[in-house]
């Protein structure tokens, strides 16, 4: 019998687990701060700040409908612009902050990584040579 689109979604969606419609409904913000890491929690967009600027545009404001609501909504869309501007350069300094403080740390542990790299390397292919001299009637 031949499945509608829909099913093949649910299909796929129930071969992961439990279906989306059987999750708990939970808002945004609630899943973002739930699933922030603790010590970096600080760093994350400050999700709830910006959609409290948000609720506060009208929307009764439009072209046709000028008005006090009007100008007061092109204030907000500039404060949360500005807003959301700094959230993003935020989170892109403690990522390039945390990125340069992993990358100094895998310099200093290079050179450890390095010799165990070459303790390997040299232990394969020793068992390698050895293959290739019994496979291949090697002259050694």
């Amino acid at each position: 019998r031949g499945r509608a689109p829909e099913d093949d979604q649910e299909g796929r969606q129930e071969g992961r687990g439990a279906s989306l419609a059987s999750l708990p409904a939970m808002k945004f913000g609630k899943q973002l701060a739930n699933e922030a890491h603790g010590p970096w929690a600080y760093h994350y967009v400050d999700y709830k700040a910006l959609k409290q600027i948000l609720k506060q545009i009208s929307p009764d404001a439009t072209i046709d409908n000028p008005g006090k609501s009007s100008e007061a909504n092109v204030h907000l869309d500039g404060l949360f612009v500005s807003s959301l501007m700094l959230q993003i350069h935020k989170v892109n300094r403690f990522y390039c902050a945390t990125a340069d403080e992993y990358a100094t740390r895998l310099q200093a542990i290079q050179p450890v990584l390095l010799r165990h790299s070459r303790n390997v390397k040299s232990v394969t292919e020793g068992m390698c040579s050895s293959v290739d001299v019994e496979a291949g009637g090697g002259t050694s």
